[in-house]
């Protein structure tokens, strides 16, 4: 059985949907009005307007600002060789276009860089240092975005961790082809991959994306059905298992 999602696309679904709720909200606002021109009827027009009228007009407006989402988080130790100069550089190429967007930027910060890390993110509009975050914190940076970016190159690195959270809470992944990687990134299927030390390569990909939300929202629901299926203990311990009874 094919959801109205699936038939017409989310973006239309979506569309459709605010569509009739203002023109349902047009309705509520109709009879309200001739309620409380009938002094017996104030009390019902009361009603109406707090818990039917006010409730659709916050449904609605969720649902229209859903559709404009662009949260970007890097979450990682702040150094150069995580790419964080050149994701900054690459949110003030957006900003040059004129592109609306939020990031937010959460991590242990490398002495040496702060200054230069804080004059960039000074000289942005739109982005947010929020420091170390861990337990509800975490979760809530988690929660809020919906693109996640990691343009590493850094020598040591190994299979993020922060990878594996961002694909558990439903966030595209945007990083480069880098030492485990590519090993449970799949390009179109969990994110993109971006050139090494390349401002113009991610800021292009993180322009692609802000103008394609409803691939966003369908990659990132695959991602959270692709963590879950690999990626749980109950997984790690099948996968064990079957290693051991070879």
């Amino acid at each position: 059985l094919k959801t109205l999602p699936i038939l017409i696309g989310k973006r239309r679904a979506r569309n459709l949907a605010v569509f009739f709720s203002i023109v349902f909200m047009l309705i509520i606002i109709f009879l309200i009005r001739s309620l409380f021109e009938e002094e017996s009827y104030e009390f019902l027009g009361l009603y109406f307007l707090l818990f039917t009228f006010l409730p659709l007009l916050f449904f609605t407006y969720k649902l229209w600002s859903a559709k404009t989402k662009k949260h970007f988080h890097f979450l990682s130790n702040l150094m150069k060789e995580k790419g964080i100069l050149v994701f900054l550089e690459a949110l003030k190429c957006l900003e040059n276009k004129g592109l609306s967007y939020e990031a937010k930027i959460a991590g242990t910060m490398d002495s040496a860089l702060e200054q230069e890390i804080f004059s960039k993110i000074n000289n942005l509009k739109n982005t947010e240092y929020i420091g170390v975050v861990s337990g509800n914190r975490k979760k809530d940076l988690l929660n809020w975005s919906n693109v996640f970016v990691l343009p590493t190159f850094y020598k040591m690195e190994g299979l993020p961790i922060s990878i594996l959270e961002a694909l558990a809470s439903k966030n595209v992944i945007v990083t480069t082809r880098h030492a485990g990687i590519p090993d449970i990134i799949n390009e179109n299927e969990q994110g993109y991959f971006v050139e090494k030390k390349s401002v113009k390569s991610l800021s292009d990909r993180l322009e692609w994306l802000s103008n394609s939300l409803d691939v966003v929202g369908e990659i990132g629901h695959r991602n959270h059905v692709y963590f879950r299926n690999n990626f749980t203990v109950n997984q790690f311990k099948q996968g064990l298992l079957k290693i051991l009874n070879a």
